[in-house]
């Protein structure tokens, strides 16, 4: 109290000698700061008394607070009361969810759509058009890396025979920094194995191995003259791995994926059909089987083994297409891969 008594006492010996007329421009001006410093002192007290809801929008009650405050002068700081009170018993709005809604109503709305990242092309027409810049075709090549998929690495593989040398060595970058964080993580997984003695842990470590080496395969990472050598890895490191562990059913399914990659079909069944005994999930095991039973033109064991099968565990809307073709009750009208 005496700390406010002796603020105003400061003020009106300030205001009382003052050197120049009250109409004086310097004189408008001190008055005016002193009223705009004291309105949002006024605004930034009761912006700290605002309710929880309000407190991630200070920003904008201070601006109103404020506003209301220095516009009407001296007598702000009495107008900015009915406005604390009435944002204080602001109540939230119900939302209430639409039952349905007609394509009209969406067609006269004023939507707001960010721009487009890559025009109104495909990745592939951008990396086709010799007109579209170099720059966007690096970033095509940039997020079909993040992808992690077969096809995405084929369509970098494919710029390596662009025209363009900028597009060309930007591929061959991704592809050359990709390949090295492979075969870095198969030198880790031998040093490993090396001081490992337990027998389950070389078998997972193992395990680990024949998936990188199937990986390189499967992500279209090395080039076809390896393509051989990779998965005969693949095979190895995985029976390997078995004679440590020889009930894991997801070495057999990698074992089955390999030698059908190798177009080696008996050993492939043999290897899913033991995963299946091991009750290996049916998502993993089924659609490798139905590969081979349809290359073999077993097309009634083929729709044998997808009658086993739940499109509900299935992630590939490709793959559930296919299942539901074969099942009898294929609905679906578009494929999105």
């Amino acid at each position: 109290m005496n700390g406010l008594l002796n603020l105003l006492h400061t003020a009106r010996e300030t205001a009382f000698s003052w050197p120049l007329p009250w109409g004086h421009p310097l004189t408008v001006l001190a008055l005016v700061s002193a009223h705009a410093a004291a309105a949002s002192l006024v605004a930034l007290i009761l912006c700290r008394m605002l309710p929880e809801r309000y407190r991630g929008q200070r920003a904008d009650g201070f601006i109103v607070l404020f506003t209301f405050g220095f516009s009407t002068f001296f007598l702000g700081y009495i107008s900015v009361i009915p406005v604390f009170i009435l944002l204080s018993r602001q109540r939230p709005s119900r939302l209430v969810p639409a039952e349905s809604i007609s394509t009209a109503d969406i067609m006269e709305e004023d939507l707001r759509l960010g721009d487009r990242r890559f025009g109104e092309g495909a990745f592939t027409r951008i990396l086709e058009t010799k007109e579209a810049p170099v720059e966007l075709k690096q970033r095509v090549f940039t997020g079909l890396s993040g992808f992690g998929r077969p096809d995405a690495f084929r369509i970098i593989k494919a710029g390596l025979s662009n025209p363009a040398d900028e597009v060309r060595l930007y591929a061959f970058g991704i592809m050359s920094n990709v390949e090295k964080q492979y075969t870095d993580r198969i030198h880790a997984l031998k040093e490993a194995l090396k001081a490992e003695k337990s027998g389950y842990k070389r078998a997972e470590i193992q395990k680990e191995l024949a998936q990188a080496y199937h990986d390189l395969v499967y992500f279209n990472i090395v080039d076809e003259a390896v393509r051989e050598a990779a998965l005969d890895e693949a095979i190895r490191w995985a029976e390997l791995s078995l004679r440590e562990s020889p009930s894991d059913s997801a070495t057999y399914v990698l074992l089955g994926k390999a030698c059908l990659k190798k177009n080696l079909h008996d050993k492939a069944l043999s290897y899913l059909e033991k995963a299946r005994e091991l009750d290996a999930p049916a998502a993993r095991t089924i659609p490798y089987l139905a590969e081979i039973y349809f290359r073999r033109k077993d097309y009634k064991a083929v729709k044998e083994l997808f009658s086993h099968m739940e499109t509900e565990a299935v992630f590939s809307n490709q793959l559930k297409d296919i299942i539901e073709i074969w099942k009898g009750t294929g609905q679906r009208t578009s494929t999105f891969s």
